[in-house]
């Protein structure tokens, strides 16, 4: 594995909190990221998922980096479910739920 192969996914989780503390001080109801293609359940958020895990597999090739990618992005899916249903007090109060898909 490259050395350094976890800063994009720093990047994206620095980003991604960033993304909400601004949308939450603005106190936008509604998500751009959750704009939809009209493909199955596809949004800009599913995409962007997809292809940052095609970049670290891309970057990082191997069945074994192959598996450990597949984990890391099962283990983020499950915190972000996670803190969907009981959002913890550490990432702050503001929640939109289902509106801001919409």
């Amino acid at each position: 594995m490259r050395p350094y192969w976890y800063i994009p996914l720093v990047i994206a989780f620095v980003s991604i909190c960033l993304y909400g503390h601004v949308r939450c001080k603005f106190n936008l109801k509604t998500d751009p990221m959750a704009f939809y293609f009209g493909i199955w359940d596809l949004d800009v958020w599913s995409l962007s998922h997809v292809l940052l895990f095609m970049y670290l597999a891309y970057q990082n090739k191997g069945l074994k980096n192959a598996i450990i990618f597949v984990c890391v992005g099962i283990i983020w899916e499950i915190f972000e479910h996670m803190s969907g249903q009981k959002r913890p007090t550490w990432l702050g109060g503001c929640s939109f739920g289902a509106n801001a898909h919409r």
